[in-house]
């Protein structure tokens, strides 16, 4: 598969209505492909915020719409109904993923995307790694090699500073966003945010933690890398455990990766 997955293929891949010929491909393409990596996870997140924050409050007044009461005649609830099958379809989709279907020969449905299914106001971090020609999402202690490299993407949230820098088993600080910079950079509010260019992984094994930290106002480098150096001067253990950085920063996120030799 040469082209980017459609946002159509990207939804049935997570609802499970893929043949499993259409859904070989589609994983075969996301090894090789960082974008469609990214549509993806923002996909997932989407699908998870339904779930989580829309479906619950959403659900009940549909059902209430749609079941008959003793003072509603025939005629409006069959007008209710028309006006929120749509709306259930869409419901269906998220209520049952791939390994759960409602009836014996499913259909695939592909519902519009809810207005309210934004991720605002939440500082996050995603990280991305390229070993040779596979590119894959970093989750927590995920191992990595020299040489791989990473790149990152953030949702800002409601703060316009952004600082990203990390700590190695050998206490070495690195800043990484921006670049060897002297102070956080300024970037766009309430925005989901590709950082330019890739990091290539050094030599040093063992662990390594990565830390976004998001502000109001720029947070110098020589202070977030001085407290960084303090945690790894505790050894690896203290690495791994240290999910937190003693800063000015409004907010943090936080992401252990593990380097190891071939």
């Amino acid at each position: 598969m040469t082209e980017h997955l459609s946002s159509i293929t990207v939804d049935a891949l997570l609802i499970g209505a893929l043949t499993p010929e259409a859904k070989t491909q589609a994983e075969s393409h996301l090894g090789t492909c960082l974008d469609c990596t990214r549509e993806l996870e923002s996909q997932k997140r989407s699908h998870e915020t339904f779930r989580r924050e829309v479906l619950p409050r959403t659900l009940p007044k549909i059902m209430d719409a749609v079941t008959p009461q003793p003072n509603r005649s025939q005629s409006s609830s069959f007008s209710l109904l028309w006006m929120v099958a749509p709306v259930l379809a869409m419901l269906l989709v998220f209520m049952f993923p791939a390994g759960r279907t409602l009836f014996s020969s499913p259909k695939m449905v592909t519902p519009a995307e809810p207005p309210d299914v934004q991720v605002k106001g939440t500082p996050s971090l995603q990280v991305y790694a390229q070993h040779g020609d596979k590119v894959f999402p970093v989750e927590s202690a995920t191992r990595l090699e020299p040489g791989d490299e990473v790149r990152f993407a953030v949702g800002s949230g409601a703060f316009p500073y952004l600082l990203i820098a990390s700590i190695d088993s050998a206490g070495k600080a690195s800043v990484y966003f921006p670049f060897d910079g002297n102070e956080s950079r300024r970037i766009d509010v309430n925005q989901r945010i590709e950082l330019p260019g890739s990091v290539r992984l050094d030599g040093t094994l063992g662990p390594e933690r990565l830390f976004a930290l998001f502000s109001e106002l720029p947070l110098k480098a020589t202070a977030v890398t001085a407290e960084l150096r303090r945690i790894g001067a505790g050894g690896p253990q203290a690495i791994r455990k240290t999910t937190g950085l003693q800063t000015d920063a409004a907010a943090q996120a936080t992401l252990l990766i593990e380097k190891s030799a071939q």
